[in-house]
């Protein structure tokens, strides 16, 4: 039965994810469609075309018929600009957009396992995910001890005789 009170608490834990997600993608709908009220002011005070191209219901293959929009092609690329800032946290951007970054801290799990033989064995698996400034000054630091390590080593080992 604690089987099922597992699975139940993870499927909550996933729910309460999404659940934290969904401000943000209900913002990026209000984005689009708010894009998409002001594409259709911009068009409603646009004069209509008045010329035989209107005038013509099918288009297959008729190149002719193939208009540009540049309202349309300038709000994409502000629109795709925007989606860019707010994944990489643009200060361009209000905050309010900004996606919320990856997964910074620890965590871990513990597991045991049964082996053919009836024993159990347990163990832990940890992982550790520090942000880019702290991976880089750990490296550097234990980059400069295995560093010193080996210096030690060395004129050990040349101090010796053969």
């Amino acid at each position: 039965m604690s089987i099922f009170t597992q699975l139940i608490s993870e499927l909550l834990g996933i729910l309460a994810t999404f659940v934290m997600v969904l401000p943000y993608l209900i913002g990026y709908v209000l984005l689009i469609m708010l894009t998409l009220g002001i594409w259709r002011i911009v068009r409603r005070f646009m004069t209509p075309k008045q010329d035989f191209g209107a005038l013509k219901t099918v288009t297959f293959g008729d190149e002719s018929a193939v208009t540009s929009n540049s309202a349309a092609s300038v709000i994409s690329i502000v629109l795709i600009f925007v989606l860019w800032g707010s994944f990489t946290g643009s200060r361009w951007l209000p905050s309010v957009l900004h996606m919320p970054g990856a997964f910074q801290g620890e965590a871990g799990f513990s597991y045991t396992i049964e082996l053919p033989d009836g024993s159990t064995q347990d163990a832990t698996v940890m992982s550790s995910c520090l942000a880019l400034a702290k991976t880089r000054q750990s490296f550097r630091s234990t980059k400069v001890r295995s560093l010193q390590k080996m210096t030690v080593l060395q004129s050990k080992h040349i101090g010796t005789s053969f």
